[in-house]
C-alpha cells in the first residue's frame, strides 16, 4: 500500500509525500509489530503449552524470541520494497528476496543436521535476514538517498490516514485466505465424511485453477501498472488489463 502511494508521490514529482510514504510504512509496519508482540505475550500462556515437549522450559523462551524476531525483521523488510519500486526496481528487490530465501532454506538444512538446540534455528535465520535487510537497506540509500529524507509530520500523518484502509486490506487478504483454504476443508471433514471431503478437494481444485492463472496475471502486472498515469495511459491500463 505504501508502495503505491510513493509511486504515485514521485509521477507527481511530489519528493517529500515519497518520504512521508516511506516513514508512514514504517511506522504502520512497527505499530503491527507491537501489537502482535503485545497480543502473543498476553496470551502466551493459553497458546502455548511445552509440559509434553521433553525440553527446558527456557529453551522454548529462547525460540519462540528469536523466531519473533526472525518475523518482526522479515516483516519490516517490508519498507524496502517500497524503496525499490520507487526506484523502479522492484525486480530487484523480489530477485533479493528469493536469494535470502533460498539462503534461509540451506542454512535450515545446516541447522537441522548440525544440532538439537531447537532455538538456533530461528536465530540463524533472523541473522540471515538481518544481513539481507542491512544489504538491501545500504543499497537502497546509496542509490535513492532522496527516500530516507526529513518527512514533515503532517503529510506523514496524512499518509497515515490515507494507508488504513488498503494496509488493513492487505492484512486481511491471507487471513481470509487461510480461512478460505483450511477452514472449509476442516469443516467439511468433519461434519461430512472422508468421501465428501475428498469430492470437496477434486472440485475446488479445479475451480482454483482459473483463480490461479487470474493471480498469475496479476502478480506479473501489479507493480506495472502502478507506475502508469491512468488518466493519460488509459488505452495501456485498459490493454495490459
Amino acid at each position: 500500500a505504501g508502495g503505491n502511494f510513493a509511486v504515485e508521490a514521485k509521477r507527481k514529482g511530489d519528493t517529500g509525500g515519497v518520504c512521508a510514504a516511506y516513514r508512514a510504512t514504517q511506522i504502520a509496519i512497527i505499530a503491527s509489530n507491537l501489537l502482535m508482540v503485545l497480543g502473543v505475550g498476553l496470551a502466551f500462556n493459553h497458546l502455548i503449552d511445552d509440559s509434553q515437549w521433553g525440553v527446558p522450559h527456557s529453551m522454548v523462551l529462547q525460540t519462540i524470541g528469536w523466531l519473533g524476531l526472525y518475523v518482526v525483521i522479515r516483516v519490516q523488510s517490508a519498507t524496502q520494497d517500497l524503496v525499490y519500486r520507487y526506484g523502479e526496481d522492484y525486480g530487484g528487490y523480489g530477485l533479493s528476496d528469493s536469494a535470502a530465501t533460498v539462503v534461509e532454506l540451506a542454512a535450515m538444512a545446516l541447522v537441522v543436521s548440525l544440532t538439537r538446540n531447537m532455538a538456533v534455528l530461528p536465530a540463524v535465520l533472523a541473522g540471515v535476514r538481518l544481513g539481507f535487510f542491512l544489504f538491501l537497506n545500504t543499497r537502497a540509500r546509496r542509490r535513492w538517498p532522496e527516500v530516507f529524507g526529513a518527512a514533515d509530520w503532517l503529510a506523514v500523518k496524512a499518509m497515515l490516514r490515507r494507508l488504513v484502509m488498503p494496509f488493513l486490506g492487505f492484512i486481511a487478504m491471507p487471513l481470509l485466505f487461510s480461512i478460505n483454504i483450511q477452514g472449509y476443508s476442516l469443516l467439511i471433514s468433519n461434519h461430512y465424511g472422508p468421501v465428501v471431503f475428498a469430492t470437496f478437494l477434486t472440485m475446488r481444485t479445479l475451480a482454483r485453477m482459473v483463480d490461479q492463472l487470474c493471480g498469475a496475471a496479476n502478480r506479473m502486472l501489479f507493480f506495472e501498472l502502478s507506475y502508469l498515469d491512468y488518466a493519460r495511459d488509459r488505452p495501456t491500463v485498459i490493454g495490459l488489463t
